[in-house]
């Protein structure tokens, strides 16, 4: 048994080591620079790469493509970061988590032009919120492009709207890329009165802008409103339950079940509506506590297609984390189901890994007459010890919910821009990892070595034929008895 403990040691080692350099070592970071516009490699992009963190982007280093778009980064900061293209006055962003390839990147960019193009407002809704004296409006513009062709015009503003009067030129703007986080931008006035524009580049796939803004308020106070630019279709006008509305040319498209807010729509570019009554308690009270109202992210567009809205309030106060966090879009229904779920496959994990072990501890294993079925291995053994054998059926109890676990985190994760959970629970979870390993490595009759063979290319896919999928050696071996209890060797 001096092999089982020689082999158990350096496992532990090796286990303490990379508990301790959990850092990874630094890679080249390359690829080439590709303009989705013409199809080909692009030239004179400059690339920059980001360290992302609690204190936000911090940049690392910046080069430029080549003649052949080829792009060379010599150095790769710890954690999630950022490479971000800079190409025709536009920047495009292209993430890379922890763990993730690093070599041989395509990054996408594209020519712009002042000119719309394929670029059209889609979508265009308001969502109106009386509370008390004021009334906060919520304006919302979702454009799609389908082009080849980002729109910016950095001069004239990508999108222009009204502004009432009476909001006083006070208004907050935030635009969201295709598959970007929301942004603050600007708002700045045109020669044209209560007409704002917003710079900010309509990239192809879907862009959506949030402007909100209060309003003073009475009950039966008129509000006028104007539409400018085309629509694809008419603008949405939205109160929750307890408010209504009503105007010339405005149609009542119904209301949501749930949250019975009504939903109208108008086909004019110019508008006058009438609005009265008040905000139910639940949502006046997260107007009284400085919220402004739903966010653009709450009022799906394929929803609001059909005539319905997604919550006004407590909705909200449940799911939606405080306004302004980096992570509160991606978060608002991750949250709630990927906890119980994560725990859900723990607890079953932990349960097949019970059952199909066949409870003595490591040295009580090594004590065990020949031709004898090796005992149930404890919980604490399983997980934590490097001595002793376990079935296939044992190494997949584990891994399936470990990966199952694993993928729900780095889903949570890629969304929120944070893999901090998937990093944290990679981390907790390397020894038990390294000493299930081991021990399956044991019942194939092999040192606990033989798992750095899996870090190796090409030979780690034989490594994961061995342990995932043939059987263990038939009866006792020099690291203990058969956990199927097959006969003496």
């Amino acid at each position: 048994m001096r092999q089982i403990d020689e082999s158990g040691t350096s496992m532990k080692s090796i286990c303490v080591y990379l508990c301790l350099s959990v850092v990874p070592l630094l890679a080249a970071v390359d690829g080439t620079v590709v303009n989705k516009t013409t199809g080909q490699p692009q030239a004179g992009a400059t690339v920059t790469l980001y360290k992302l963190g609690q204190a936000g982007m911090e940049s690392v280093v910046s080069v430029k493509s080549g003649a052949q778009g080829k792009f060379h980064i010599d150095q790769t900061p710890q954690g999630p970061h950022l490479i971000q293209t800079a190409f025709d006055g536009v920047t495009y962003n292209h993430m890379l988590p922890p763990g993730s390839a690093t070599s041989g990147l395509s990054l996408d960019v594209y020519n712009s032009s002042r000119q719309p193009g394929a670029a059209r407002i889609s979508r265009h809704f308001l969502i109106f919120q009386p509370n008390g004296a004021q009334m906060s409006v919520n304006e919302g513009f979702i454009f799609t492009n389908n082009g080849t062709t980002t729109y910016n015009d950095p001069d004239g503003g990508t999108l222009k709207f009204y502004l009432p009067t009476a909001a006083k030129g006070i208004v907050q703007v935030k635009a969201t890329a295709p598959q970007g986080m929301p942004i603050d931008r600007a708002a700045d006035k045109t020669n044209l009165k209560d007409i704002y524009k917003i710079d900010f580049p309509i990239k192809p796939g879907e862009t959506s802008i949030q402007v909100s803004y209060l309003v003073p308020y009475s009950s039966g106070a008129v509000f006028e409103g104007k539409t400018v630019g085309k629509t694809e279709e008419p603008t949405l006008l939205v109160v929750p339950n307890g408010v209504t509305l009503k105007g010339e040319g405005v149609e009542n498209r119904g209301q949501e079940p749930r949250s019975q807010a009504s939903v109208y729509s108008v086909k004019t570019a110019t508008y006058k509506v009438e609005i009265a009554g008040s905000m139910p308690a639940a949502a006046a009270t997260d107007a009284e506590s400085g919220d402004n109202g739903p966010s653009l992210e709450e009022v799906s567009p394929k929803i609001l297609r059909y005539g319905f809205v997604v919550d006004l309030g407590a909705w909200k106060r449940r799911f939606w984390p405080a306004e302004g966090s980096l992570d509160a879009p991606s978060l608002r229904l991750t949250v709630p189901w990927v906890l119980p779920l994560t725990a859900t496959i723990l607890a079953l994990g932990f349960i097949v890994l019970y059952r199909a072990q066949p409870a003595l501890t490591p040295a009580a294993l090594k004590a065990q007459p020949v031709g004898e079925r090796a005992p149930a291995m404890s919980l604490p053994d399983l997980l934590f010890s490097f001595e002793g054998r376990i079935t296939r059926e044992a190494w997949w109890g584990y891994f399936v919910p470990y990966f199952l676990i694993y993928v729900c985190l780095f889903g949570v994760g890629t969304s929120s821009g944070s893999l901090f959970l998937p990093a944290m629970y990679g981390l907790v979870m390397l020894y038990p990892t390294l000493a299930v390993n081991v021990k399956r490595c044991h019942d194939r009759g092999r040192s606990g070595l033989f798992v750095l063979i899996g870090c190796v290319p090409v030979l780690g896919f034989w490594y994961l034929v061995e342990i995932c999928l043939l059987p263990g050696t038939t009866g006792r071996n020099q690291y203990g008895p058969d956990p199927k209890g097959a006969g003496a060797i």
